[in-house]
């Protein structure tokens, strides 16, 4: 609308499909053009989609998986993963941060988890958030804040630097909970953050990460697809207790979101009686009337 305002002579073209089909109308999108297509121009209307759908198993998180799933599309047509590629033929690679989280939301299972955690914010805080605020956080969980710098040469500065801790904070899994002030999003993962929770089996697992000689190498070897490369330790380095079992409990999350320890039954209840009272399922809304008596 600014941009508009500012450049109406120079985009006029731009202007009146913008005002042919009423785009930024306080009213809403009303295609104006009878056949519905523009030689130049297109837009998508973003209200129309939903963030997730309930279900009797839950709700359903497809919209956002497929968002995250666009983003690592292996295709010539994505210029992100055509970047991907060309940072994989550069020396550097292998100590770049973007590309490491970049490879983690490869996978996706892991995709599952985070568009999981994005529906929680939604439902359990009752967050509204919009497709631009998705995207930006995406690019958060991309690019970590710190490292945030479009000049190539300053960038590898500052990644050449990190130390083994940093290195292991700007992974996507860790710096996820890690943000609280990076945005409305973020501060709600915070309350998520699976490392907050205590659960006995992983308690026993944390003592032994302190007693052990070597906890890196039992990371690297017990969370290779989150690692994406080893974690060392350069000479005369040393890395936080505290910091390595904050790592294992979040990367044990990705790992096994399944596990019944991370499952919230309070909060699965409460979407399959929404999805009975949506579909006016009597007999699936037993469980709330006996819960009001």
């Amino acid at each position: 609308s600014n941009f508009l305002e500012e450049q109406k002579d120079s985009f006029s073209k731009l202007k009146a499909f913008v005002e042919r089909n009423r785009i930024i109308e306080a009213d809403g999108f009303e295609p104006g053009d009878a056949s519905g297509k523009d030689p130049v121009f297109n837009f998508v209307n973003f209200t129309n989609y939903h963030f997730y759908s309930l279900s009797p198993v839950g709700p359903q998180v497809d919209l956002i998986e497929e968002l995250l799933g666009r983003i690592v599309h292996e295709s010539r047509h994505n210029p992100i993963f055509q970047a991907y590629q060309w940072v994989n033929t550069q020396p550097w690679a292998g100590q770049c941060p973007v590309k490491a989280n970049y490879e983690f939301l490869m996978h996706a299972p892991f995709r599952k988890v985070i568009a999981s955690l994005l529906v929680s914010c939604l439902v359990k805080e009752k967050q509204i958030i919009s497709f631009r605020q998705v995207l930006n956080f995406i690019y958060d969980l991309l690019v970590p804040f710190q490292l945030a710098q479009t000049d190539l040469k300053k960038y590898l500065n500052l990644t050449q630097a990190l130390s083994t801790e940093e290195r292991v904070q700007f992974l996507t899994p860790f710096y996820l909970f890690e943000n609280p002030k990076l945005s409305k999003i973020f501060f709600n993962l915070y309350q998520l953050d699976p490392a907050i929770r205590r659960y006995e089996a992983l308690d026993e697992r944390s003592i032994l990460l302190f007693t052990d000689a070597e906890p890196l190498s039992w990371l690297n070897q017990e969370f290779r697809q989150i690692l994406t490369r080893p974690l060392d330790l350069k000479p005369n380095e040393r890395i936080r207790h505290e910091l390595l079992i904050k790592a294992y409990l979040r990367f044990n999350y990705f790992k096994n979101p399944a596990a019944e320890i991370y499952q919230d039954d309070h909060f699965l209840e409460y979407t399959k009686a929404l999805f009975a009272f949506n579909t006016n399922d009597a007999l699936g809304l037993r469980s709330i009337i006996e819960l009001v008596k």
